[in-house]
This record gives C-alpha cells, sequence and structure tokens, in this order.
C-alpha cells in the first residue's frame, strides 16, 4: 500500500507540472459479485469483488513523440496486495507505415491483449480469457514485457499492419514481481503481420519465439535443467466496429516447449465473443473459451506460485448483457457455465459495475 499511495503521489504532481501538455490520466475500476455452484461438490461460492485499480496516462508531447503508462493495483492470494507497471512506453511515429516503441508494452498477440487494459470498462466481458491473464492470475503466456517494437499500419488498400517486437523475455518473477529478478542472456522476439481490409475488421497472425537457457528461471522460479525451444502461435479474426451494430472477436493460440529429453509439449486454447447492439446502450453477448492444458509439461508447476490454484483444463460459456449508461460508466451481468479437470462442473452468475474517471 505504500507503494500504491507513493505512485498516487507521483502522479498527481506530475500533472501539476504537465498542464500545457496534451495529458491525459484515467482512474479505472470494476468492482462485482459473483455466485458459483459446483455441482460435483454440491456447494456454492458468493464472492464479492472489489476489483483492481488501475491508472493510466497518456501525454503527447509534440506531433511525433507520445508517452503512456499503466499501473495496476491488485491483490495476489498467495503474497497480498501488489502494485505493477503493466506498461510504460515512449513512440516515436515517424510515418503511419514506421513507428518506433520502446519500454514496457502488451505484446502483440491477436486483437484482445493490445486492445483492452487491466481497467474493464472498455472490454466488453466482465473477465479476460483465461489465456490471456497474467502469470499471477493463472495465466500461461507472456502478455507483456520490456523491449523495442517497430510497427506500422495502414499500408495499401487492403489495410496491411505489421509489429516487431524484441523483448527481455521468461525470467524469475516474469522480471516485474518483485525482486531479485533473473533474465536470460537470449531475448525473445514476436511477429504479427495483419491486414483491416474494413474499418473494424482486423485479420492477424503472431508467432512468439525463445531459447529458454539452462541454468535460468521462468517466471515460477523454477529453474531450467536444459535449453527449451519456446514457441507461440496465435491466429485472430475481430470486427469491432463502433458505428456497426455486430461485434466478434475470435482467437486461437498455441504455445509449445521444445525438450530434448522428452520431446514436445504444449498447450492450446483459444475463445470466441459475439455481440449485438440492440441499441447504443444495450449489448446482449455470449462468450465462450477452452483450455487444453498438457499436464506432463515441466515448464509449469502444478500449482501457480501466485494464485494458489492448481492449473487445468478448462470449458466456460457466458451468456451476458453490457448496458452502458455512458463511455465511463458500464454495467455488465452473465450467467456462467464453466467445466474444470479436479472441480468440475459449475454453474452460476456474475455482475460487474465498470467505470473510468
Amino acid at each position: 500500500m505504500k507503494h500504491f499511495t507513493s505512485v498516487i503521489i507521483f502522479v498527481l504532481l506530475a500533472s501539476y507540472y504537465t498542464v500545457a501538455q496534451d495529458t491525459k490520466i484515467r482512474f479505472f475500476g470494476h468492482p462485482g459479485f459473483e455466485y458459483l455452484y459446483n455441482n460435483d461438490l454440491k456447494k456454492g461460492s458468493p464472492y464479492f469483488r472489489s476489483g483492481p485499480f488501475v491508472l493510466f496516462v497518456t501525454s503527447q508531447l509534440n506531433d511525433k513523440v507520445a508517452v503512456a503508462g499503466e499501473v495496476h493495483a491488485h491483490y495476489m492470494a498467495t503474497t497480498g496486495a501488489e502494485v505493477e507497471i503493466e506498461r510504460l512506453y515512449i513512440t516515436y511515429d515517424h510515418k503511419d507505415y514506421l513507428s518506433f516503441r520502446f519500454g514496457k508494452m502488451y505484446t502483440p498477440i491477436g486483437y484482445w491483449n493490445l486492445n483492452y487494459n487491466f481497467g474493464l470498462v472498455l472490454q466488453p466481458t466482465i473477465s479476460r480469457p483465461s489465456i490471456l491473464q497474467p502469470t499471477h492470475d493463472g495465466g500461461f503466456i507472456n502478455t507483456r514485457d520490456a523491449g523495442f517494437q517497430v510497427e506500422g499500419s495502414g499500408i495499401s488498400s487492403v489495410g496491411f499492419f505489421y509489429k516487431a517486437f524484441v523483448f527481455n523475455g521468461v525470467g524469475k518473477n516474469g522480471g516485474y514481481l518483485g525482486i531479485p529478478y533473473q533474465l536470460g542472456e537470449a531475448p525473445g522476439a514476436v511477429l504479427q503481420l495483419g491486414l483491416e481490409p474494413t474499418d473494424g475488421l482486423k485479420i492477424s497472425a503472431s508467432g512468439m519465439y525463445q531459447i529458454l537457457q539452462k541454468g535460468y528461471p521462468n517466471q515460477y522460479d523454477s529453474v531450467f535443467t536444459e535449453d527449451i525451444k519456446s514457441m507461440m502461435w496465435a491466429g485472430s479474426v475481430s470486427f469491432m466496429n463502433p458505428d456497426k451494430k455486430f461485434e466478434c472477436i475470435t482467437e486461437v493460440f498455441y504455445d509449445s516447449k521444445q525438450y530434448k529429453s522428452i520431446g514436445t509439449k504444449g498447450l492450446d486454447g483459444g475463445f470466441i465473443y459475439l455481440g449485438y447492439k440492440l441499441s447504443s446502450k444495450i449489448i446482449p453477448y455470449i462468450y465462450s473459451e477452452t483450455t487444453k492444458f498438457d499436464y506432463t509439461d515441466i515448464y509449469y508447476p502444478r500449482i501457480n506460485v501466485y494464485t494458489g490454484q492448481p492449473y487445468v483444463d478448462l470449458t466456460k460459456f457466458d451468456l451476458g448483457l453490457r448496458y452502458k449508461y455512458s463511455g465511463s460508466l458500464v454495467y455488465k451481468f452473465e450467467l456462467e457455465a464453466m467445466k474444470q479437470d479436479r472441480f468440475g462442473f459449475s454453474f452460476g452468475a456474475k455482475t460487474q459495475v465498470a467505470f473510468v474517471f
């Protein structure tokens, strides 16, 4: 909490000295309530969620240079309150088809990870897809990192876009959840290529690659006993045009680890979101996701050291309704059915009030 107070004081002081610049400071929150009943255990679990507190700051320093930062204060089951810098980067826009970004940012995989921050007022559903959750919330893949990115968009009549990102990669505590941290000597890389042939329609493919070196730890503090070739592939099709009634995001992922000792192990998953605007305020939607986890992959611990929960296969279906009071206040309600290995079948309801000020 002391760290979070220091961040707030810093932001308030910074805002005082940046009035002359085009600086925007936004605070996000999304408290909620859920009730899930496990049919196998014959047990229900009502739960009020305060949600995290997210600070997002952007500033246009001149016509070419902009900076942005996102600070995420949240609670972790095993360590208590934590404050993380999710993003902190500077961008130089040379032209539409050539920009440079330096710092910590979201890795360019798919549409969802790049377009929705941890302030969920912008996100169409109550929860992030499980496979895109950060490690401390049970996620699997590297969704944000520090490095250097070259990008461009709006190229030719088909709206070609690209992002090429070189980053630190996997390390102890992810390199960000406290100290000490340790990173390997071989950085990782991501390449995303895509098309936007019409406004709102984006089709992309992403690939991530890194050599995980023997003797170095991963984000769970487990030391690699051999060199591991890590690769991830993602495909995405989305249509999110604010002027159209229909909304869609569908993405698939495959993350593999190649070992000399036990061969190739991997996990795969995907999700689909479909929404329809009945009016400018009311949007019913459906959402479904699945994640299949390889229990023989020695990279992942049986129990996530941050959540205290085991990694399990997951299938989930949500029927939801989003009510947009304004651009700053959104109410969401979902009926959920979920099946998890080791936990069985659960069903229930969730609600959330997401806001920004």
